[in-house]
């Protein structure tokens, strides 16, 4: 009677022992399969990664050249309107000067002394008053060119855009 499960047992462990054995096999396939899809996709990455690196460059590199460019643009501005502040400045500290040396002069009691400081003052108060306030002159140094900043930025642009293009292009070659 025991013969019986015992004739079964035995088949079942050549079976089990087959179905090991195979196992074993696939097992062997599929840890290299995993090894050689682990190792491209190591590979994959880090060319994806070097690619990331020269778009994030390339997107700093476009930044700091736009920053740049704007400064360049403002520049003579800032540099014309700070220079017509210091001369306007300059002015009117002179006229305020001479206001309150032509008022002090007014109250000069001496005829001879007041004669000698008013032809000294006279010439410094003919200069001062001729000199133009500049209130009427357009700023034009003063703005921002439009058109030429926008053609410069377009052309910095179409650069980015470009190389952004061959940089894309190469991580979906990479990916492909």
């Amino acid at each position: 009677e025991m013969n019986e499960p015992k004739f079964k047992l035995a088949s079942q462990i050549t079976d089990v022992n087959l179905k090991l054995e195979l196992a074993d096999g696939v097992l062997r396939k599929q840890e290299e399969w995993e090894s050689g899809v682990a190792t491209a996709n190591s590979q994959l990455r880090e060319t994806a990664s070097k690619h990331l690196v020269q778009i994030k460059n390339l997107v700093q590199d476009f930044a700091e050249k736009v920053t740049e460019m704007i400064e360049e643009e403002l520049g003579p501005g800032e540099a014309s309107i700070r220079a017509r502040v210091s001369q306007t400045s300059e002015l009117v500290k002179q006229l305020r000067q001479v206001g309150l040396t032509a008022e002090s002069l007014l109250m000069e009691e001496d005829e001879r002394e007041f004669r000698d400081q008013f032809e000294s003052l006279q010439p410094s108060i003919v200069d001062l008053l001729a000199k133009p306030l500049g209130e009427d002159e357009e700023l034009v140094g003063a703005k921002v060119n439009p058109t030429q900043a926008c053609s410069k930025l377009d052309n910095m642009n179409s650069e980015l855009k470009d190389r952004l293009g061959e940089i894309q292009r190469s991580l979906r070659n990479t990916l492909n």
